[in-house]
């Protein structure tokens, strides 16, 4: 099963970075692909200036995790997310929709509440 998940909130002042970790770290030890696709301030958490030796960020652990994470080019450049954490890359929203197609079930992670 291919699980995609729309993440469109900051690691920084949000739950649902953690809260994604936590569910694709679940799927992949199930033996499913998880899919991210980061829009908005979605797009820090695959921020490599968000990444610490001092202390463990989401974005870090997102990062040892191997998730697979497309950030949205637009949202990266109008944010100043220039370098990208390791297996994560910018796409568009193109990229968005092959992935949308391709998933048996989309998760949308867009507010707090």
């Amino acid at each position: 099963m291919i699980v995609a998940i729309l993440l469109f909130t900051s690691p920084v002042q949000h739950e649902n970075s953690a809260q994604v970790l936590e569910i694709a770290r679940a799927l992949k030890s199930a033996g499913h692909r998880v899919r991210i696709f980061l829009l908005g301030d979605g797009v820090y958490n695959a921020s490599a200036h968000l990444l610490s030796d001092k202390v463990e960020t989401v974005v870090g652990e997102m990062q040892s995790e191997g998730l697979e994470m497309t950030a949205c080019t637009t949202c990266a450049t109008y944010r100043g997310v220039d370098r990208v954490i390791k297996g994560s890359g910018l796409g568009t929203l193109e990229d968005f929709t092959e992935i949308v197609e391709g998933c048996d079930i989309l998760l949308n992670f867009t507010s707090e509440g």
